[in-house]
């Protein structure tokens, strides 16, 4: 089970549903996302890079030295941790309340020369670029600990920042408004690569691939678009809408002819944003107006063929797995959790094909039809497929939690993890992490 950077409160999303026996689905051609998000898999495991699920993704990836750097020369040890989380105060008009928090947990940091005092920053740009100042850090028995809580715009700083430092400063001065400019007092730091990847088109970092994810997207943030915030949000955001219609088209049935009408309007909307309002409107009966937000329904969750534009949701978030992946860069860490996102993307992928084909089903019927027990059965799947998506589900064999889009929203900061190293500035043979901080 994928392990969150914050933990989330799913009870919140469980929709108790009727219990059903699954019937047989009708073949529909399958999306394009599953076969991509596998690809992936098979590579990375072929590489030597899967790694069995253990209870369920929630279990931890970040144990003490999981995150070196990959490359000839090795890092040096890790002595700490960076996590970006977020507040949840939220906003579709920006991708504010998202990353918007930091974590630091150190364990192995050495004490503060006499009369010094440790402090922690991120930077924006390059190394001249502006400081955040999170705070001043207490070390005891060589840990410490820092919550920063960010702005009060609550600023994505994911989407800003691409370096962390720990400098020592004056300790009877006041505190720090920049960094020191002595590079014998930077102690501790750890980078973000931005070294384009020219094996892929276009060639994207690793940095780039998390913007995509994590904070900003170039192609939903498009004017014409306007969905801000990075693609895991928007996947996280469509999938609880689809289960809030799913459960709503259930719960309305048996409640006579306003209520069909009620239950083919949430079918529609379950469509529109599965399959995007365009290619919807070729599959529901003719005359079906567009119920919902056209402008997010403008990005399908699902991927209907390679030359879709916008892509779907699941197939581009797939594309960006694979890049932080591939990304010569990455942690073993990274790998490994980009290896888990994608296989529990594939899960959730087959489980909205199976809504899409219900919905499709119950949506062409006419009332009369949606009356009938059998129907009751369609519309209770339905909406148990739906909650499995979004909250995941407990095997009943095994135990092992089967992660659905919850699990793979609060997991997916975890590839934004920084891992902390003592900064060295060598005349050679420093890894291109440690030349980037030396600058």
């Amino acid at each position: 089970m994928l392990e969150p950077s914050t933990r989330p409160n799913t009870e919140a999303y469980a929709q108790a549903s009727p219990e059903v026996v699954a019937r047989p689905h009708r073949p529909r051609r399958r999306a394009v996302t599953i076969v991509l998000v596998c690809l992936l898999v098979v590579i990375l495991g072929a590489s030597g890079f899967i790694v069995g699920f253990r209870t369920s993704l929630l279990a931890p990836l970040f144990g003490a030295g999981g995150g070196g750097q990959s490359g000839l020369t090795a890092a040096p040890p890790t002595v700490g941790h960076v996590y970006f989380e977020s507040s949840g105060q939220v906003s579709q008009q920006s991708g504010s309340g998202i990353a918007d928090e930091v974590q630091l947990d150190c364990s192995r940091l050495a004490p503060a020369r006499p009369g010094k005092q440790y402090y922690a920053w991120l930077i924006t740009g390059s190394i001249e670029g502006k400081a955040i100042r999170l705070g001043r850090l207490t070390v005891s028995h060589g840990q410490a600990t820092l919550f920063y809580a960010g702005d009060s715009l609550h600023t994505n700083l994911l989407g800003i920042v691409n370096r962390f430092l720990i400098t020592a400063e004056d300790a009877t001065a006041s505190p720090p408004v920049v960094p020191t400019p002595d590079k014998a007092d930077w102690r501790y730091a750890s980078a973000f690569s931005q070294v384009p990847n020219h094996l892929e088109s276009p060639p994207y970092s690793l940095l780039d691939h998390l913007h995509h994810l994590l904070s900003s997207d170039p192609l939903l943030d498009d004017p014409g678009i306007g969905l801000y915030g990075g693609l895991d949000t928007w996947l996280f955001r469509d999938s609880q809408k689809i289960l809030e219609w799913a459960g709503s088209a259930r719960d309305a049935w048996g409640k006579g002819l306003a209520h069909d009408v009620l239950i083919h309007r949430q079918l529609v909307r379950v469509l529109e944003y599965l399959d995007g309002w365009r290619e919807a409107e070729a599959e529901l009966p003719p005359g079906s107006p567009v119920l919902v937000d056209s402008r997010i329904a403008l990005v399908a969750m699902r991927q209907q063929n390679v030359n879709q534009e916008p892509p779907g949701l699941l197939y581009h978030i797939g594309q960006h797995l694979t890049g932080v992946a591939e990304a010569p860069a990455a942690s073993q860490a990274q790998r490994e959790l980009a290896t888990q996102l994608a296989t529990a993307l594939a899960r959730v992928s087959g489980l909205l094909d199976k809504i899409d084909a219900e919905a499709l089903a119950l949506v062409r019927m006419a009332p009369a039809q949606l009356e009938q027990p059998a129907q009751f059965d369609q519309l209770a799947l339905l909406a148990l497929l739906a909650r499995d998506a979004f909250s995941g589900t407990e095997d009943p064999l095994t135990g092992a939690i089967e992660d659905g889009v919850t699990q793979i929203h609060y997991a997916m900061p975890n590839l934004a993890t920084m891992d902390v190293t003592a900064v060295q500035c060598p005349a050679g043979g420093a890894t291109a992490q440690q030349s980037a901080l030396c600058l």
